[in-house]
């Protein structure tokens, strides 16, 4: 209760605040950076979805179907 195993947030660094992009904006002012931009953001949750399933799988393979 006193506090000494608070950890502060990474990512905002404790503000509480987050850094979004604003997307209507970003279309109207760039459509060609948006769109390799969209590209990239589904690329990266590919590749994450890829590598979640990969470890899911070793874990049920080392551990168990538990898993």
């Amino acid at each position: 209760m006193r506090g000494d195993y608070d950890v502060g947030c990474q990512v905002c660094g404790g503000s509480g605040k987050v850094c979004v992009v604003n997307q209507g904006s970003f279309e109207q002012q760039n459509p060609e950076d948006f769109r390799r931009w969209q590209k990239s953001e589904a690329d990266d949750a590919e590749y994450q979805a890829i590598t979640d399933s990969e470890t899911r799988w070793e874990r049920r393979m080392l551990y168990g179907s538990d898993y």
